[in-house]
């Protein structure tokens, strides 16, 4: 793990500052953290932190964002570790991606010390102390002192409750009717949505159509015909009418 810290990391090929364990298709699952060989190098931002976080995506989302293949990934920093810390190189002649990854870490297991195991009964146990059996310690909410000490706290901070009220002088709160300048804001508030209020009255009366088009425009012309023949008629009655004062 802290040798894959000092890698790039795979997103940005920026120097990696942390590493993170592959779940998909490894040994890992819900809960239960995989093998450090399924590890690769990210930056904090792709980590954890980034808008493209491996952890804030998913790695499915990651892998398919940064066209990545985990198995080429795993191979790619085992036969490196191998290279550098071993001196090692791996021949894969014919072999799979699984088969690669594997005969990679039988070889990096072998090459680490064996961990020591420790016999059983081995660490010394600690001593405990003897408790008699028949001795019973009272709680200190049961004892005399607790309860007379808890009722004179409960005095004094009565006491001191009363001299806190009594010296507090009361306050009337403002009213917002008496301030000027909330009455004035109110009074411009007010004309101002009467004017709004004519506006699109006015709109409204301005837009409004008939919704037959052919039907409105034959009513006019009706009208028009009207007002000509009434027009008409009224000029024949003044012309009778001065044709018999003559």
């Amino acid at each position: 793990m802290q040798w894959l810290r000092t890698q790039k990391c795979v997103a940005s090929g920026a120097p990696a500052e942390c590493a993170h364990h592959i779940r998909l298709g490894t040994n890992g699952g819900k809960g239960l953290k995989p093998s450090d060989y399924f590890c690769i190098p990210l930056e904090n931002d792709y980590h954890t932190h980034g808008l493209y976080a491996v952890h804030r995506m998913g790695e499915q989302s990651f892998l398919e964002k940064f066209k990545l293949n985990r198995e080429e990934l795993f191979i790619h920093f085992l036969t490196l570790y191998l290279k550098q810390s071993y001196e090692i190189v791996l021949e894969f002649d014919g072999l799979g991606d699984i088969e690669k990854i594997a005969k990679l870490i039988e070889e990096i297991e072998s090459r680490r010390p064996a961990k020591k195991v420790t016999k059983p009964g081995g660490a010394k146990k600690s001593k405990k102390s003897k408790v008699q059996p028949n001795l019973v310690v009272p709680k200190a909410s049961e004892t005399e002192y607790y309860q007379k000490a808890k009722e004179l706290k409960r005095q004094r901070d009565k006491e001191l409750r009363d001299q806190l009220s009594a010296q507090k002088p009361k306050q009337k709160t403002a009213s917002l009717k008496d301030n000027p300048f909330y009455q004035k804001a109110k009074e411009l508030k007010r004309e101002q949505d009467q004017k709004l209020r004519k506006e699109l009255k006015q709109k409204s009366q301005s837009v409004t159509a008939p919704k037959n088009i052919d039907h409105y425009e034959k009513l006019k012309e009706e009208q028009k015909i009207k007002a000509r023949e009434y027009r008409r008629a009224q000029y024949q009655k003044l012309k009778q009418l001065k044709s018999e004062q003559k």
